[in-house]
């Protein structure tokens, strides 16, 4: 658990027996056991406290129940969720755009929302020119990207309608609350054609589906700790389209949902 900090109220030592009053101030990130290491005069020990928070349960429902996310790669977006106003603050783009004419597929392969964020996609790769032996335009794709997200309120159940997601791409996301990095739960909601969806690590997302020509899509949620900060760091093998010796990079679009805020 991180967010809570104990200060040593001012005092003097005297002879004879006494207190020491440490009070506990700051917003903690999780439910659970707060440890603190007290060190006074050569005496050392551990304070633990339980603490309780208004934290929500992970949700992981397939459709969002909280507000979908107003997309951009630089700037503000005002929204509402269950009534609280959130400002997000996006920034430090590269390689991704927001489509405004589709979205991402929820678990039932139907779209969820108006926008998505296209990521290393067509839309973000260079046109070479030419065709290819399908008869398609060659381009040459971005082999990463990135994109960071800060919110005005802390949040949670940050869910991720996840759609085009293929063998070589990865998807890192890292995490903060007041500037200080969090460890919330990924969890897995759903994935369409044989789960080929699946959670590396507990911060990293990737497929195993090889088949370039099939939509494959999925949905995950992050919950378990309040963040105010998301950064978005994806990877792919990038390069021509028509290099057949190696994977063929594709990119992929996203829809978010906000589920909870604090």
């Amino acid at each position: 658990m991180t967010g809570l900090t104990a200060t040593l109220a001012a005092g003097n030592f005297a002879n004879g027996n006494g207190d020491l009053t440490y009070i506990i101030t700051g917003t903690p990130s999780s439910s659970g056991t707060a440890s603190f290491a007290i060190n006074i005069g050569g005496q050392a020990c551990t304070i633990t406290r339980n603490v309780v928070t208004d934290l929500p349960p992970i949700n992981t429902q397939t459709d969002c129940t909280g507000t979908i996310l107003p997309l951009a790669t630089s700037g503000n977006r005002n929204f509402t969720v269950n009534g609280k106003s959130v400002t997000a603050t996006f920034s430090n783009a590269n390689t991704v755009s927001v489509r405004n004419a589709g979205a991402a597929r929820t678990c039932d392969g139907g779209h969820i929302g108006t926008q998505s964020l296209n990521i290393m996609s067509e839309y973000e790769a260079t046109l070479l020119g030419g065709k290819d032996k399908y008869g398609n335009s060659i381009y040459n794709y971005p082999s990463s990207a990135r994109i960071k997200i800060k919110f005005s309120t802390p949040i949670t159940n940050f869910k991720v309608f996840h759609t085009g997601m293929h063998n070589d791409e990865k998807y890192t996301y890292t995490f903060k609350k007041n500037g200080v990095t969090v460890h919330p739960t990924m969890k897995l909601v759903c994935s369409s054609y044989g789960n080929h969806y699946y959670i590396i690590s507990s911060n990293t997302v990737s497929s195993n589906l090889n088949d370039h020509n099939t939509d494959v899509y999925g949905t995950y949620v992050i919950g378990g700790a309040w963040f105010d900060e998301v950064e978005i760091n994806a990877t792919q093998s990038g390069g021509r389209s028509d290099n057949y010796s190696a994977l063929q990079p594709h990119g992929s679009l996203a829809t978010f949902c906000v589920g909870d805020v604090q």
